[in-house]
């Protein structure tokens, strides 16, 4: 697949970041998640008939987004600056560096040869910007945000956009995505970043030098990734089989959840393991009590765990709920605390146990609103948060395992899990969805597998 690289710059603030701005704290939240960058892309339909001008409309498309990103980022300024080496990656240079905006555009080929073909492995990695350092700790140049718009012969868009997880969480990548097609399309509603997060977890030097504990997801270059798309009957029929028991009303996110821990279970215990937990990434800003605003910068997320035997699979949804309403206005203030002992919350006691326990994490984006982002050209026809799905990058990028994406489709209000193991879980995990797949299938539903 050719890919023609069209334009590659930096797009500053369109307003110098005031001084006392310039140095931007990562707070003890910030310190406990993983420094990685993270990809994300999405695919908007064209705007326009097959017969358009191409050139024509690269050229202004990307005048409008880089102007638009250029007034935006006067609000997300941190986006703007570098990672301050200096500071041991305590902190951000906002001197206004820009950020990283590449323009590539594939001659001879149109959206939809992707979007009918998802998983096909030659073209999803050429969508991001920096793919030789995806999953990396870091950008080679210090960069927070990088994007790249990809533009194809039918007039679709292709979005890529690369973020360090260190420094923001997936809702205030939302609210940016948001705001900047709102700008876009010259709409003055939009979110203005709450940055009180500065007095809710402070930057303490003495808790980032010595973090009390780490976690226990790995990076690794033998990881295995596939997708599997369960559709809202399924998802219904679940439901109603969960909340016969003595968890009632269970959620889609929870009964998802509770699938793909099971599936896990047989891969763990295929590979000699007797214990597995599952990590749930949790928003503390609808934990605190009152909420925190939904627009706070920066990353507000807690993990609490929940495990067991891996030859106990009854309950899991109670578990998890269990386990995630531990999430409550007192371990936010414990959190807030000063001292060590409230940062221990963050992953939870049970991580303190056997080390044999696998531990599967699971972040949920569903309900995000990732779907209303409009910058002009619609709505996104697809959200991919891990685009790279070819085998090929193996030697190039590292994978967080054992980890999954959940998302919403875009329509039919099913769930999308993109799930990433160790190599030799795979075989057992797949298995164990196909067989969740055929049961399905003899209540006249379906799991589809792609």
């Amino acid at each position: 697949m050719e890919r023609i690289i069209v334009s590659s710059d930096n797009i500053k603030p369109d307003s110098p970041t005031p001084p006392h701005l310039k140095i931007h704290k990562l707070t003890k939240l910030d310190h406990m998640i993983r420094s990685i960058l993270l990809p994300v892309v999405l695919y908007f339909p064209s705007p326009h008939s097959s017969n358009h001008d191409v050139d024509s409309f690269i050229s202004q498309t990307t005048h409008h987004l880089k102007k638009s990103l250029s007034a935006l980022l006067t609000r997300f300024y941190p986006f703007a600056g570098r990672v301050n080496l200096d500071d041991n990656s305590h902190s951000i240079d906002c001197s206004d560096q820009g950020v990283h905006f590449t323009v590539a555009k594939f001659p001879g080929h149109n959206l939809s040869d992707l979007l009918e073909n998802p998983d096909r492995t030659d073209l999803p990695s050429l969508l991001v910007p920096g793919v030789d350092f995806i999953w990396q700790e870091i950008d080679p140049e210090s960069r927070v945000l990088m994007i790249q718009v990809n533009y194809f012969d039918c007039g679709g868009i292709a979005m890529g956009v690369v973020f360090w997880h260190k420094l923001a969480d997936a809702t205030t990548i939302t609210n940016f995505l948001i705001s900047w097609g709102n700008a876009n399309r010259g709409s003055k509603n939009g979110v203005c970043p709450n940055y009180i997060f500065q007095y809710l977890f402070p930057h303490r030097p003495e808790f980032v030098d010595k973090p009390p504990i780490q976690s226990p997801l790995q990076l690794t270059a033998k990881w295995a990734l596939k997708r599997y798309v369960l559709d809202a009957s399924t998802i219904s029929v679940l439901q109603q089989l969960e909340s016969s028991g003595s968890v009632k009303n269970v959620t889609k996110v929870e009964v998802v959840s509770a699938i793909l821990w099971k599936c896990f279970m047989a891969a763990s215990l295929e590979n000699g393991k007797s214990e597995s937990s599952v990590m749930l990434a949790v928003d503390l800003r609808r934990k605190a009590r009152p909420p925190f605003p939904a627009d706070c910068f920066g990353n507000f997320i807690s993990l609490p765990v929940a495990g067991s035997g891996n030859h106990d699979q009854a309950d899991l949804t109670g578990k998890l709920r269990d386990a995630i309403s531990k999430i409550n206005e007192n371990l936010v203030t414990s959190l807030q605390d000063d001292g060590y002992g409230g940062i221990h919350n963050f992953f939870g006691s049970k991580l303190l146990g056997p080390k044999e326990s696998d531990v599967l994490l699971i972040s949920s984006l569903c309900g995000f609103g990732y779907y209303v982002i409009d910058f002009g050209w619609g709505n996104p026809v697809w959200i991919a948060p891990c685009c790279d799905t070819s085998g090929d990058l193996k030697s190039k990028s590292l994978r967080m395992v054992n980890s999954v994406w959940l998302m919403d489709t875009r329509i039919g209000h099913g769930v999308e899990a993109l799930v990433t193991l160790k190599e030799e879980y795979m075989p057992a995990f797949d298995s164990a969805m196909n067989e969740l797949r055929d049961l399905a299938a003899s209540k006249g539903k379906t799991i589809d597998h792609i």
